[in-house]
Order: structure tokens, then sequence, then C-alpha cells
């Protein structure tokens, strides 16, 4: 079908290249080509009486080429004879001529046959016989099964097509990924190509192609901007196809892929030269062979870390300032080898786990969110950057073996001036949720989220060793935030801010769920399995236990409801699951029984005080003589930012007993919030991060803590709530923020939720308390831990203050000569929401926090210093003010 246009001064018509047709039925298909076969077969191409003759078919693929093999109830036949193979041949006369296949009758002996085939569209001829029908064995003619095709063959590769960015003739040029790395299953890979693979990629991809001339000859972006093609003469540019990394001497369109199978299409393009990479990838780069001391976020939720004696307290080991008293991104660490594994900012820092020396540090290809949560997996430590990026890098060497690439942001239709109009706000997708490794793959988590909601997220399966994703799910109604998800069974079983807990077969090519629970609230935890149960937390601050049946069916078995707010993950030992929350506002620990859902415990005080704010904190649970004991930390601070007197140790507590204890405070000057989760560091030390921008490494002592001096200007802190999820923002330099721009730094301000970025310093009031009263009269947890991995590798030469480890003698002095505050924004992106918040005024921004902000703000807005401080304050990346509580939280 071709089209005619008038519009009046002249007449076109369309071109045959772009006529659209020709038409077929549905239900019918184009031949693309048909050929004799004989059963058994024959070298020679003599086919003998005796033997059952047939036909194969394929039919045309969407990119023109073979494409599947065709049944025979989805074809026709008409079978003709002759006496020579370029005589005339005509119809049989027999029972044979429409048949699919049949016996070979002496009655053709010396005869030429031939089929003409069609199934609905067109027809081909099959045949003819280039030689006649030879005498075969004598056989009764019998209507014969016809000849089965072999057993399919499938085949999981690796497909990736790599084009160029745009450039001038003559100028250097970025490789870019046109489709990323993708694992492809085929059914049957003797009946599919190369190329079908390629095309079919391209075709969900939205990209456009010609295979005129090569294969293909050119593609075109989905938007038709850029095509890359074959050039006409030299110096040749063209498409590249490579198997397993090497130029294949085929076409793709001539080679059927093998199980494991890497296969690329690359563009060589010879107008211009390649420019380096920003980040160097090296497939082949070797892996660590190292067994995980703490291998994620969440690694002993199932299993308690055993010592030989009791817990008095955790004494510090070394202490490493990674923020350097400006603002920083931090990352829950982990560690493998005897090293300490942390992002900050654009890089991942290795640690010697004894001394708290770097060793090593690499970049990383964009900033990290503040609480990111990396995994060792592979002997690989996978970091999840801005933009829902994952990067992994050889624990060994760190260098980078894969990376992926940047998801889609969101966009989103915000209203804009007084007279009611809107304006579009884009929201990158942020990697702050648990990634979990289960079998070959590991499956991350996204969310594109201002600072009240989250508005769409992505969940990834990725190939764990070649970072080629296998499948991909756009949430377009929520994110995930701070989720995770846990294999149980056969299922892997996560929820995000939808409250919607899905079911995805671990076998899925897809990710579509089996199965779906609504479980009434949002989900920003990590789903934890017992026993083949999976075990859920929503912000509401319920614990829902969910039955996954055989088929994957979600069932829940029963829920209790153990705070008001919570966004922890639980951690399990003898049957109880800890988990923490708040309650009107306080901070709290639960007990519960895991097996009835009874609540044990609740725990709201230590050493006679409250808690100092939520515990957002996932509890490690350490075994030690005397039982298991949950360590945990809290999300509160006492004193004034950024002078804070009290908070962002970690606290300990022993089922039975009627509150905690703390067993680390931090030194002056490192007093601050705390989200993160204590990690088990192997060889007896434990590290985590707090808010001061400090990496604690803890030892373990049989003696309890010593008393904390109390302090008269001590004033309690009000506990963080950063509840809307937000990458934090560069300020201009280490602890200052952009005096041009007082509120560029992201206000946020929502009840019970978080921050994506997870803070903005604040100054403080509220529900914070000194942590020392009763210290003394405590019983001690005293402890020895039994030894975990030693260093595997010598440290590089240097000293800890070199490196940035602080020894506890050197703490103090350390602090007096240099307090920290804050940390400096390393890597850290701007978001680009922050083009609309920053046009607000400081007056319009405070006037949002809903009039809970402190004293302490509105005393600090009556003077100059002051106002540029509250601009940091409100607008500040670390912390945000609750609207209803006046908290921090997240």
């Amino acid at each position: 079908m071709s089209v005619t246009a008038y519009a009046g001064d002249n007449t076109v018509t369309s071109a045959n290249a772009s006529a659209a047709g020709p038409f077929r039925k549905p239900g019918t298909h184009e031949l693309y080509y048909a050929a004799l076969e004989q059963t058994p077969q024959d070298d020679s191409f003599v086919f003998w009486s005796g033997r059952t003759i047939g036909v194969t078919a394929r039919e045309t693929s969407a990119a023109g080429t073979a494409g599947n093999y065709l049944s025979s109830d989805q074809l026709t036949y008409t079978w003709y004879i002759a006496d020579s193979w370029d005589g005339e041949y005509v119809e049989l006369s027999d029972e044979n001529v429409h048949k699919a296949s049949f016996v070979v009758p002496d009655s053709y002996v010396g005869k030429h046959l031939k089929c003409l085939v069609s199934a609905g569209f067109n027809t081909l001829e099959a045949g003819p016989m280039r030689k006649a029908v030879a005498q075969g064995e004598a056989v009764e003619p019998v209507d014969p099964t016809p000849p089965q095709p072999e057993e399919p063959t499938s085949a999981t590769v690796t497909a990736r097509i790599v084009g160029v960015s745009p450039h001038a003739v003559g100028d250097a040029y970025q490789m870019a990924d046109w489709v990323p790395s993708r694992e492809y299953v085929v059914a049957d890979s003797t009946k599919t190509s190369a190329w079908d693979i390629f095309a079919d990629l391209l075709d969900k991809a939205g990209y456009f192609y010609s295979l005129d001339g090569g294969c293909p000859y050119s593609i075109t972006t989905p938007d038709r901007s850029q095509t890359l093609a074959m050039s006409a003469g030299a110096p040749w540019s063209y498409w590249s196809f490579l198997i397993n990394g090497e130029y294949a001497d085929v076409m793709a369109s001539g080679h059927h892929p093998q199980d494991g199978d890497v296969l690329e299409l690359v563009y060589v393009d010879a107008t211009g030269s390649a420019a380096a990479p920003d980040i160097a990838v090296k497939p082949n780069a070797p892996a660590a062979e190292w067994a995980a001391d703490w291998g994620s976020f969440g690694t002993a939720t199932g299993a308690p870390i055993a010592v030989d004696s009791t817990l008095g307290s955790l004494p510090s080991r070394w202490t490493y300032d990674f923020a350097q008293s400006g603002y920083a991104s931090w990352s829950e660490p982990v560690v493998a080898g005897g090293f300490v594994f942390f992002a900050t900012g654009s890089r991942l820092l290795e640690l010697d786990a004894s001394t708290g020396a770097v060793v090593a540090e690499a970049p990383l290809a964009d900033g990290t969110a503040y609480g990111c949560r990396p995994i060792y997996a592979k002997g690989l430590v996978v970091v999840p950057l801005n933009n829902g990026r994952l990067q992994a890098l050889s624990a060994l060497t760190l260098q980078t073996r894969w990376l992926t690439e940047a998801l889609p942001a969101a966009v989103q239709e915000v209203a804009s001036g007084s007279e009611g109009g809107a304006a579009s706000v884009t929201y990158d997708q942020q990697g702050l949720s648990t990634l979990t490794v289960s079998g070959d793959y590991l499956y991350a988590f996204t969310a594109a989220a201002d600072w009240s909601q989250t508005y769409e997220g992505w969940a990834l399966c990725v190939n764990a060793s070649t970072g080629a994703i296998r499948w991909m799910q756009k949430n377009t109604d929520a994110g995930y935030y701070w989720s995770g998800a846990a294999s149980v069974g056969d299922y892997l079983v996560a929820a995000g801010d939808d409250g919607m807990l899905q079911a995805v077969s671990a076998a899925s090519t897809d990710g579509e769920p089996v199965a779906t629970l609504a479980l009434g609230a949002p989900v920003r935890s990590t789903v934890v399995t017992v026993d083949g149960f999976a075990y859920v937390v929503t912000t509401n601050g319920t614990l829902h236990k969910v039955s996954v049946g055989a088929n994957g069916a979600l069932t829940q078995v029963g829920a209790v409801s153990f705070g008001d707010y919570s966004t922890s993950t639980p951690a399990l030992a003898d049957g109880v699951l800890y988990v923490g929350g708040s309650q009107n506002g306080q901070g709290l620990l639960a007990a519960i029984d895991a097996a009835t859902l009874a609540l044990t415990a609740t725990v709201t005080a230590a050493d006679g005080s409250p808690l100092p704010g939520e515990v957002k904190s996932t509890p490690l649970l350490v075994r030690d003589s005397a039982g298991v004991v949950a360590l945990f930390t809290c999300n509160g601070a006492g004193g004034s930012w950024p002078d804070y007197t009290s908070g962002g140790g970690v606290f300990a507590y022993r089922l039975g007993d009627q509150e905690a204890q703390l067993v680390f405070d931090p030194p002056a000057g490192m007093h601050n919030y705390a989200m993160a989760s204590v990690a088990y560091g192997g060889a007896g030390t434990f590290c985590y991060v707090n808010d001061s921008g400090h990496l604690f490494a803890l030892g373990l002592s049989s003696q309890p803590p010593a008393p904390r001096p109390s302090t008269d200007s001590e004033t309690p802190g009000e506990p963080q709530n950063p509840e809307t999820p937000q990458k934090p923002e560069s300020p201009t330099g280490p602890g200052k923020s952009d005096p041009k721009n007082p509120t560029s730094q992201n206000a946020g301000t929502t009840s019970l939720g978080t921050s994506a970025n997870g803070k903005t310093p604040m100054a403080g009031a509220g529900s914070g308390a000194p942590l020392n009263a009763g210290a003394a009269a405590r019983t001690p947890f005293d402890t020895t831990v039994l030894q975990g991995s030693s260093n595997t590798r010598a440290a590089a030469a240097g000293t800890d203050a070199d490196a940035g480890g602080v020894a506890p003698d050197r703490i103090a002095e350390a602090v007096a000569d240099n307090p920290t505050p804050l940390a400096k924004a390393s890597g850290a992106n701007i978001d680009r929401v922050s083009s609309v918040a920053s046009n607000s005024s400081l007056a319009e921004g405070a006037a949002t926090e809903n009039g809970n902000q402190t004293a302490a703000v509105a005393l600090a807005l009556l003077s100059v210093a002051g106002l540029l401080g509250a601009a940091y304050l409100v607008r500040g990346p670390r912390r945000r003010i609750d609207k209803e509580t006046g908290s921090h939280d997240a």
C-alpha cells in the first residue's frame, strides 16, 4: 500500500521503500524457507524408497530473518512428481498428494519429487530433488508418524548493543550503551540466531534498523536523532559482531548462540576516536575468594554473632573521619578478607579492619545516597549509586567489573505560581534500598521521591557476576525506599511504599509477580524469612507474618502492632524477633515471639532515661554466655547543633531486662544522630556510623562502660525524622551553605516519614536526655568474641593518621583541635528538584515547617549569623524537621 498526498501545489506519492505491506491475515505466516527432509537422513542427498520424506519450514521473523519452525498443522502441502529434476512436474495422483510426510513407495523409484508449501501468506517450493529416488528396503506402504523435531536446546546468553555519542567528524566520542547488557533466555538455540536476539532487544527498546547490505546495515535511535550505519567507502564504519569478547567470523544472523555466550553488537566509527571512559570497566577483573564477615545490611537478621563470654561494653578500637569536618554521604559497611569496604560520596574506601588505615580507594561512577547499602557477593563489592545505577568492584583489586546504566527519572507535574499553572519536576531514582542476592542473581530497588512521598520506582534482577539485567519492573504507583527482598522457597518477596507485598518466582525472566498481598501501609524495611514465613514491618509500626505457598500465594497469618512508626528491619534469635521503632514520639525496641506474634517486651529507656530517639537501625544480635544481646542505635542527640553533647552511641538490651544500656558513647565532638545499624567486622570488631561523619570500630570488653560526665549545658535534642526521600546535595564547602542562595540545600517537611538523604542538620530541643544516668549501677555484659577472619592482604604502608584512622588514646586530642560538626559533600549530586525548591525565600521555607521548629531555630533567626545558620538548618541535606512532631527522622 502506498499513499498519494496533494496540498494544492504538487502531488507526492510514497516510494516503494516507504510503502506499507504486504498484509497478511491473522493466524497466517510468511514463509522464510522450506526444504525436503528424509528420515533417516542421507549425507549424499539421495532419497530412498522405504524411508520417510517430509518438509521443514521456517517463518520470516520481524527482522526479516529466519524465524520459528512451523508445525505441520500450520502448513498446507501439495506434492509433485517428474521423470527428471528439470522435467515437467505434475501432482501426485495417490493419497500422498497433500500429506505432511509419507513413506516413499517403490513406485517412485527413478522419479523426482518436490512440494509446494504454504502457511497462508506465501507459497514456497521445497525441492526438487537433484537425484532420483533410489531403490531402498522394501516396506509396506503404511501411513508413517511424521518426523519429530529435535528436542529444543535452551540457552541463557548476555546481549549488548553499543553505539557512539554524537560527534563531529574528527572529534572524540564516547562509547554508549544503546541497549545495556541484558540476560536473554533462548528457548531453542538451534532455531534462533544472534541477530534474532539483537532484533528483539532493539524492537523492545524502540530502535529502527535496516538490513539492506548488512546485518544490520544501520540502526536509528527511537527519537530518530541519530543513525549509525555502514559507510559507503573507506575509512570503514560498520556494526561489528563479537562473541565472548572476540570478533566473530560470521554475521550475527549466522551464529546460533550457546549457553553462556556474551553477544555484542558494537559500532566501529572511523570518523573519530573513542575517548577513555570515566570509569574503566574490566569484565575479567579477578574476584576475591574471601568469605564475608559482614556481607551486607541485615546480614545477621537470622543468626546471632557468637561470642564466648558476656558483653560488658564496646570500647573504641579506631575511628575514621571520612567527613573531614564537612558533609559527606555514608554507606553501611561491608567486611570481608579482613577489610572494611565503605562508600562515601563518589568513592569506595577499603580500610584495614584491625587498624582503620585506608589501604586503597576507587572512584565511583556517581555519588552515593546518604545511608546506602552495598553488598559483598561473588567476590565483588556492589555499590548502589545515584540515578539507580549499580557498580560492582573486585574486592581484590577495586577494579570495576560491571556498571549498569542510569534508570529513567520520574517527571511529575506540580502546581506553579499564583495563577494555578503547572511545572514539570524531575526526580532521579535513588538507590537506598537493601540489595539482596539469591543464587546467581542480585535484586535491587529504587525510589523517585520528593520530601513527602515516592512517585515511582524500579525493581531489578541483575546477574551478580556479569551485571547483565535479567528483568526490570517499573512500579508506577510508588517507589521502594529502604525496602528489600527475601528469598522464601522458590520466590522473592518484597514490598514498597504502596504497601503491596509481591512474590516473584526466582526463575522468572520478566519479573511479573505471581501473587500480591495488600498490607495496608507503606513498607520501608527489608522482608525477613523465618521457617518458611515472611515477616514484614509496615511504617505504622505493625509486624505482619505471611505464608508463601508452593505456587507463590501470599496469605497473612497474623499481625501485631508494636509502635506508632517503624522503618526498622527485624532480627531473629531463639524464636524472638527484635525490631525498632517509636511510640508517641519516643524511641523503642520491641521483642516479638515469631511463632505467636506475642509482644514479649517493649524497651523505651536506657540507663534510667528515655531512649534519645527512634530506633531506625536493625538490631545486631550477639549470643554470649548469658544469652542474646541486641545492639542498636537511636536517631536522636542532646544539645544544640552542631555541638551535640550526647547521642550517636550504641545501646545493648538483653531480653528480660527492664531497660537497655549505653555500651558505647562517642568521644566529645563525635555525638550526633544515628540511623545506621551496627555491623560485625570479624576478629572481635563491630563497625557503625553516626552523623558526625565518623566510622567507628569497636572492640569487646567484659567491663561495664565508664559513666559519662554530666554537662549542665546539655539540652536534649530532637529525634531525627527526615521522612521524605531526597538525594543529598553538595554544599559549597565543608560545613558551609551557599551565601548567595541560603535555601539551596533542600528543605523537607512531612510527618512520620523518611528523607532520602536521611539527614538535615538541626538545632534542637526535644526528647533527648543525658545518657549516663544509672550507668554504673547496671549489671555488666562481660564479653570476649570468637575470632573471625584476619587480614588476608598486607595493608599499604602509612600511619593511621595518614589514613584517617584515629587511635583511641588520641581521639580526645584530635577532637579538641578540630571538632567535627558535619561532613563535606564528597561527590554528592544536586537533585534537579533543587531548582524549584531553592527559589523560595528563607521565610517561606521556615513557614512550611508548620510552626513546629524549635526555639533554638527561632532565636537563631534574630541575628545575621543565625539567619545563615537557620537557612542551613532548614535546607541542609543532613536533617529535616518533621512538620507535626518537630523531629528529624526518616
